[in-house]
């Protein structure tokens, strides 16, 4: 069966896929039975296909840094997509919503303007309780695309499915095409967060700049701003993940940190970062309360583990090591565990087993 290709840039955000969609309006049989269940290698989501789909990554620049853009598709007489991109921001504040939602939809009408788009149908959705929006879009060509977006924390889903623009006159068959991609859109669902990282398989997370490796529940993403306070000025670099927490690593360049055995310089200089947490918390309008605070050694360079409370709804946690000049931050936000639960440590253990899976790369020894 002939297949036209259409290179379409699905969202602004997340780059594009090739959807093949046929010419004429038989819709084989195996595209009518979403008979695979895909689930995301992290456990976030899962969904159904007609077929075992591919999957690909693409690296983006957007306007908020470097980005990996993650896609699952299944192209035949009809094409099946579902994108995902995590960000280091929150897309659920009621005052992003709608903007993160029209700037998706804008990017990507931009992106396809030779082919003329045009909006047949836009409403808002919810979607497990998340918000989304539903868009059906037409193209110049025998082309129609329907795209579901959903914002869960600070992941953007796309879903879409292409079919033909068919005869205006058979009505049966775009409603038809319509059931089939309603089919697609309601199979995808998504796996409550704690579930999904207690039973994604962690994968390991090296940093060659940064020296350390540790294991995330899923794909982190990058990301670095300048610390102009500091004298001389520094850099922090981030690599997070969020799901059932927010876990990080982080770390700076700090020419005037304190040397080991000034033990006295070094306890200031921890008090201080701790300090500058708490204060970080009170400009976001929260509380920083110590639970309890321990000095350690870490590879034999010092630091401090240091358990607080959030406004009483959740724990932070952080391990702070001095390597030399370099100041490393491994901190886990969670809810607070519930006494009541089946394993009343649960968020403790994630946290613990985050923390305790970085280590430092040692540098080879040159002959």
């Amino acid at each position: 069966m002939k297949t036209n290709r259409w290179i379409l840039v699905v969202f602004a955000f997340l780059g594009g896929g090739v959807s093949g969609i046929a010419q004429d309006e038989t819709i084989a049989r195996p595209d009518q039975v979403l008979s695979k269940q895909y689930v995301s290698p992290d456990h976030r989501f899962k969904v159904r296909f007609p077929d075992v789909p591919k999957e690909f990554d693409l690296s983006l620049d957007t306007k908020i840094g470097p980005v990996v853009s993650h896609s699952v598709m299944h192209t035949s007489n009809i094409s099946y997509w579902l994108g995902y991109t995590d960000y280091p921001i929150n897309f659920e504040k009621a005052n992003a919503i709608k903007a993160t939602l029209d700037n998706a939809r804008d990017g990507s009408l931009a992106r396809v303007a030779k082919e003329d788009p045009r909006i047949l149908t836009e409403s808002d959705i919810s979607v497990e309780g998340y918000p989304g929006r539903l868009l059906r879009v037409k193209l110049k060509g025998d082309a129609i695309i329907r795209y579901k977006i959903v914002l869960a924390g600070n992941r953007q889903y796309v879903l879409s499915v292409g079919t033909p623009k068919g005869d205006p006159k058979n009505i049966q068959a775009q409603k038809n095409y319509d059931k089939l991609a309603s089919s697609f859109f309601d199979s995808f669902n998504i796996i409550p967060p704690l579930e999904a990282d207690l039973t994604a398989t962690w994968i390991e997370f090296s940093s060659t700049e940064g020296k350390y490796r540790i294991q995330f529940p899923g794909t982190p993403f990058r990301w670095s701003f300048a610390l102009e306070s500091l004298r001389p000025p520094s850099t922090l670099y981030l690599t997070a993940y969020a799901s059932s927490g927010q876990y990080s690593v982080m770390y700076f360049d700090y020419a005037e940190a304190p040397t080991p055995t000034d033990t006295a310089a070094l306890k200031s200089f921890l008090d201080n970062l701790r300090d500058g947490q708490m204060d970080r918390q009170k400009q976001m309008g929260g509380k920083l309360s110590v639970v309890s605070e321990t000095d350690i050694t870490f590879d034999g360079y010092p630091g401090r583990f240091m358990v607080a409370d959030i406004n009483g709804l959740a724990i932070f946690r952080v391990k702070t090591i001095v390597v030399k000049n370099r100041v490393y931050f491994i901190t886990v936000i969670m809810p607070r565990d519930d006494p009541k639960a089946f394993d009343t440590k649960v968020y403790e253990k994630l946290s613990m087993k985050f923390i305790n899976s970085f280590n430092l790369v040692k540098e080879a020894v040159k002959p």
